[in-house]
């Protein structure tokens, strides 16, 4: 009865420390100690590309497992990747995204810190159709002597006689009888 109950507690505790995973982690997944990194550069000039999007994509999944931006002199470092088999997809605006890949970041089996090098991007022209520019005068127009009110904008005058104009300018008084004054001096010729 007492061996039983000894290789009973054995085999259970084999099974709980099966159970931990790998070095106690939890769910057992793989670390995440990889790290890619970089630089991006422009393909006809070499100069290089600040700010870039890379976006760091599993190949089983299709699904970005992590990602950042270049710096200023177009580097980047993406640290905190788990193991596993991946591309690299690099955007910018004005440029066509690029991918590269696979690359695989495994113990033994591939490396954990690999360098792209220079990794170049070529440029992109947007092509649009025709664009029509409209454009409308505005209701003032300030010069160095005068201002200038433009009739044809204000639609309150639509319909309208000259004096009815007169009533819409800013510091033009025109009172019941039409007699008109400006900034209230009444020796004023039309």
């Amino acid at each position: 009865m007492f061996k039983k109950i000894i290789i009973l507690s054995i085999v259970l505790s084999a099974s709980l420390l099966f159970a931990q995973g790998h070095s106690g982690r939890r769910g057992g997944g793989m670390p995440a100690i990889g790290k890619i990194s970089g630089v991006v550069a422009d393909s006809l000039t070499d100069e290089f590309i600040p700010y870039a999007s890379i976006s760091v994509i599993n190949l089983k999944t299709d699904e970005i497992v992590t990602g950042g931006i270049t710096d200023e002199s177009g580097y980047f470092n993406i640290t905190g990747i788990s193991f596993g088999r991946f591309k690299v997809r690099v955007e910018f605006i004005g440029y066509a995204p690029r991918e590269i890949g696979p690359i695989k970041l495994f113990p033994g089996g591939g490396t954990m810190e690999p360098f792209l090098g220079r990794i170049l991007l070529e440029q992109k022209s947007l092509k649009m159709d025709d664009v029509t520019v409209i454009a409308d005068k505005p209701i003032f127009t300030h010069s160095v002597d005068k201002k200038v009110f433009n009739v044809e904008q204000n639609t309150t005058t639509t319909g309208g006689n000259a004096i009815d104009v007169l009533r819409q300018v800013p510091g033009v008084e025109v009172d019941m009888n039409g007699k008109v004054s400006l900034r209230g001096n009444t020796n004023v010729n039309l």
